[in-house]
C-alpha cells in the first residue's frame, strides 16, 4: 500500500507542475534570456534621501529590498515618495489612561523614468501598527520608535512588490 500511494502523489505533483507550466506562470525575479531581470531593473532605481526620520527608514528599508550592497546598478529610474503619520489611542482604561495605541503611516509614491522624465507608476500605500503604553514614558517611546520602524518596512515591502510587478509585466 506504501509504494501505491508514494506512486499516487508523484503522478498528482507531475500534473499539478505540467497545469502550472502551461499556464504561463513566470517566477517574478526570474532572469530573462536576455539576462535581464527583475531584480536588475529594481537595483536601478534611485532614492532621494528625506528629511524626517521615518520617511529615512522607508528609504533605507526601500533600499535593502531593492538594492542589496554590491548590486547597485547605474540609475535609469527615480522613486519619489512623500509619508504622513498618525497616532490614536486604542484602548483607554476607566481612569482615563491610554494602554494601547495605533500607529498609521502612509505614503504616496511615484516612479520617474530618468531618460525622459515620465511618471510612469504612481501609488499609494499605508500600515498600522499598534502598541502598548506603560508608566515609563522612556518605554512608551521605544514602543513609538519600534511602532515606527515596523510600519516603514511594512510600506517598503509594499512598494517593493508593487514595482517588482510593474517591472515584471514587461514595462
Amino acid at each position: 500500500m506504501g509504494n501505491s500511494w508514494r506512486a499516487g502523489l508523484v503522478a498528482m505533483v507531475g500534473i499539478a507542475a505540467l497545469g502550472v507550466s502551461g499556464c504561463g506562470f513566470k517566477p517574478m525575479y526570474a532572469t530573462q534570456a536576455d539576462g535581464s531581470s527583475v531584480a536588475l531593473t529594481l537595483a536601478g532605481i534611485g532614492i532621494p534621501e528625506k528629511q524626517s526620520r521615518v520617511g529615512q527608514l522607508v528609504r533605507n528599508a526601500l533600499l535593502e529590498k531593492i538594492a542589496p550592497v554590491g548590486q547597485g546598478q547605474n540609475e535609469r529610474y527615480r522613486l519619489d515618495f512623500s509619508v504622513a503619520q498618525d497616532e490614536f489611542d486604542v484602548s483607554i482604561e476607566k481612569n482615563t489612561d491610554v494602554n494601547r495605541r495605533a500607529y498609521t503611516l502612509k505614503s504616496s509614491y511615484a516612479l520617474i523614468d530618468l531618460g525622459s522624465g515620465a511618471q510612469i507608476l504612481e501609488g499609494q500605500t499605508f500600515s498600522r501598527v499598534s502598541y502598548d503604553r506603560v508608566q515609563s514614558e522612556f518605554a512608551n517611546l521605544q514602543a513609538l520608535r519600534n511602532a515606527q520602524q515596523r510600519a516603514a518596512h511594512e510600506v517598503a515591502d509594499n512598494i517593493q512588490i508593487r514595482l517588482g510587478a510593474f517591472f515584471s509585466q514587461g514595462s
